[in-house]
């Protein structure tokens, strides 16, 4: 497993990795925070490409996957997505 895309809020650093995991770190003490998977099989193996923060609501992540979905989590928890794209385009 290794690291495919990085962006950081005020507060949190997001890592995503070749297996589609996103984990998360407190930006000022580098502790972790959390983790945000999406369970379905369609994610599965499938790299985040792209992590981008809200510029108002730093809580509300979006990420980009190599097999073109989109998915918008919330930070505060992180257990579920709150929208996914699974059919954004074809890579």
């Amino acid at each position: 497993m290794r690291a495919t895309a990085l962006a950081i809020s005020d507060d949190l650093l997001f890592i995503g990795n070749s297996e589609g995991q996103v984990w998360m770190f407190d930006a000022k003490n580098e502790e972790e925070y959390d983790t945000f998977s999406d369970k379905s099989k369609e994610f599965l193996g499938n790299s985040v490409t792209a992590i981008d923060v809200h510029t108002n609501r730093s809580e509300y992540i979006v990420l980009g996957y190599e097999k073109g979905q989109l998915v918008l989590f919330d930070a505060t928890e992180p257990k579920k997505s709150i929208k996914s794209i699974k059919d954004h385009h074809n890579a």
